[in-house]
């Protein structure tokens, strides 16, 4: 007798089908028992205007005067193991600048002048790194911000980079590798490394820090030509030791008090090579004091560099004109930047600046900052006065608006620095009239 198959009743593969989703399902589920996520986003905009008629070079097309949009646009999350601790932290920005127009460059031969150099159809990694426990100590590897000493030697920048931390009863150690430059295989002679230890501590109630960093010295070609060699640009520090670290903590209740400061010995900076660069030694640091009472808050400082000492841009200067810019998150208002000589010497800056703020309403506050700027080099030496007014207000928790006006007097040694919102300035001196820069900000936090 020939067999017969029977075939099975048409809902008996929908039912394996569900089987397998729902067993599917329930090990997908217990897996994410073991995992947490926390998702965020970030959103500002700046609109801003500049004026000087040192910016008019006189050409056809020149003017004194600037203006624009920026908008700034982060995407975050995290997700952590919660039984061995190892979490993965990544953010990604899909704007951070002025808009290029219509035209998106999608064809990568186009002219360049099409693209006016803007990030506007990037999407671009932001920070991607692990952080893995190793006993007392945690390790994190990656694409991570990078900030030390109150911003005043690195503010909000981005590094490559492997660290370890190892709390203590006395303080927490910290060990870091970085890489700053790491693109052009084959031709990049170098990566722009370094090597960090440090450690930050709490003694009798106040907060210490204290970092030592070597840079390699990765290029041997001539600084005054580079392309002399045959080789691509080096990194502007080579071969450099530095030390940086701060003291800050309460004078009896009576002031708050902050001391800081970063030495640079030896050392080579892609500059001409005529003998005025990396010299022996250069530093500079600063002091605050300040105190709140009750609504009113009142601040001073004197920032100070000593044969082109170095400054990160983004340092609070209580002043938006003047650095107050960080590296990954600028500021329309900043295009003086102190500490960005990179060691040459006999170039001094001294900053001494004193501010008042008042919070009107729980919403509004206000701020006003005065100082004078002094610059020297081996031509001479200039003063300016700086004028700073903040005006903020927190429509809710998460949205904020804030606006910014700047005044800086002309000064005859002094040059400007622009930043990546502004873009190229059609010069870089203000001899000629004061710079004046305002701006009016919107946050949204998520």
């Amino acid at each position: 007798m020939t067999a017969k198959t029977i075939k099975a009743p048409f809902f008996i593969p929908a039912l394996r089908a569900g089987v397998m989703l729902a067993m599917a399902g329930s090990v997908s589920t217990a897996m994410a028992a073991d995992l947490s996520f926390d998702w965020g986003a970030d959103y500002r905009a700046s609109a801003f205007y500049i004026q000087s008629d040192s910016l008019d070079s006189g050409g056809r097309y020149d003017s004194d005067n600037d203006n624009g949009l920026a908008h700034l646009i982060r995407v975050r999350g995290t997700v952590k193991d919660v039984e061995s601790g190892a979490s993965l932290h990544a953010s990604v920005e899909l704007a951070g600048d002025r808009w290029s127009g219509d035209y998106r460059h999608y064809d990568t031969t186009a002219p360049r002048s099409y693209n006016r150099g803007s990030r506007s159809d990037n999407v671009r990694l932001d920070q991607a790194y692990v952080q893995l426990p190793l006993g007392d100590a945690t390790a994190r590897i990656g694409r991570m911000a990078a900030n030390f000493n109150n911003c005043f030697l690195v503010c909000d920048d981005r590094r490559d980079r492997a660290l370890v931390m190892l709390p203590t009863d006395y303080a927490t150690l910290i060990s870091v590798y970085d890489r700053r430059a790491d693109t052009d295989s084959f031709f990049n002679q170098d990566n722009g490394d370094l090597l960090a230890f440090g450690g930050v501590a709490k003694p009798f109630g106040w907060t210490a820090e204290l970092i030592y960093i070597h840079w390699f010295n990765n290029f041997t070609g001539d600084f005054g030509d580079p392309a002399a060699e045959g080789a691509p640009d080096p990194f502007v520090l080579q071969d450099l030791d530095l030390f940086s670290g701060r003291l800050a903590g309460s004078l009896g209740g009576v002031a708050d008090l902050t001391v800081g400061g970063t030495w640079t010995a030896n050392g080579k900076a892609d500059l001409a090579d005529d003998g005025r660069f990396f010299i022996g030694q250069s530093w500079s640091g600063y002091l605050r004091v300040g105190k709140r009472y009750g609504d009113l808050s009142l601040d001073a400082q004197y920032v100070t560099t000593r044969d082109g000492g170095l400054i990160s841009p983004g340092f609070d200067t209580y002043a938006s004109i003047i650095n107050s810019n960080p590296d990954a998150t600028n500021s329309p208002n900043s295009l003086y930047r102190m500490g960005g000589a990179y060691g040459i010497r006999e170039l001094d800056e001294d900053l001494l600046i004193g501010r008042i703020g008042y919070q009107l309403t729980p919403k509004l506050d206000l701020a006003l900052a005065v100082g004078q700027l002094s610059v020297g080099t081996q031509a001479g030496d200039d003063d300016s006065m700086v004028y700073d007014l903040h005006a903020g207000y927190q429509v809710t928790d998460r949205v904020r608006l804030w606006s910014r006006l700047g005044w800086l007097q002309a000064n005859d040694q002094g040059s400007l620095t622009s930043n990546s919102l502004v873009g190229s300035l059609p010069s870089n001196s203000f001899a000629d009239d004061d710079l004046l820069t305002a701006s009016l900000n919107l946050s949204v936090e998520f």
